[in-house]
């Protein structure tokens, strides 16, 4: 059999699911600001982030030490070499994942769970940047652009 090809005249639209085209109103513009952190909306957060973040890097430390032995299992896989460390690994893996997901549940950005890098996206001067805060830091002291990353971060002014 060969392939069906659909006559040139029938062009397949994306659907809408049923809505209508958005449209930019003070509500829709509302919702949209929502997603941007104040730095004071942002520092009141940080207890809870520092936490999670605490616990994301500690994981990624622990998945770390494992990951050689973890190697092996899976070299070994044909084997049906079961493992308690296997286990261990996936667990330590889903926990890093909940902590991950806990961050950005909250509308933060999880740029490195190594060293516990978030990003809080925030509008200065009318657009998009990044406050950046790093585990280990006392407070949100720096900011970036949304295409510079951690090292082009510059010290906020009220800091």
């Amino acid at each position: 059999m060969g392939t069906r090809r659909l006559p040139p005249t029938s062009v397949r639209q994306p659907s809408t699911f049923g809505l209508e085209p958005l449209t930019l109103n003070l509500q829709t513009l509302v919702m949209m600001e929502d997603r941007f952190f104040t730095l004071a909306r942002a520092r009141s957060l940080l207890p809870r982030i520092r936490d999670l973040t605490e616990k994301m890097v500690s994981l990624a430390g622990q998945l770390q030490s494992l990951h050689p032995e973890v190697r092996g299992l899976a070299e070994k896989g044909g084997e049906n070499a079961g493992s308690p460390v296997g286990t261990l690994y996936l667990t330590y893996l889903l926990q890093m994942q909940d902590c991950v997901g806990w961050i950005q549940g909250l509308g933060c950005l999880v740029k490195g769970v190594e060293k516990g890098l978030v990003d809080f996206p925030h509008l200065r001067d009318g657009r998009e940047v990044f406050l950046c805060w790093k585990l280990g830091e006392d407070d949100i002291h720096f900011w970036h652009e949304t295409d510079a990353g951690f090292g082009g971060r510059m010290p906020l002014e009220d800091g």
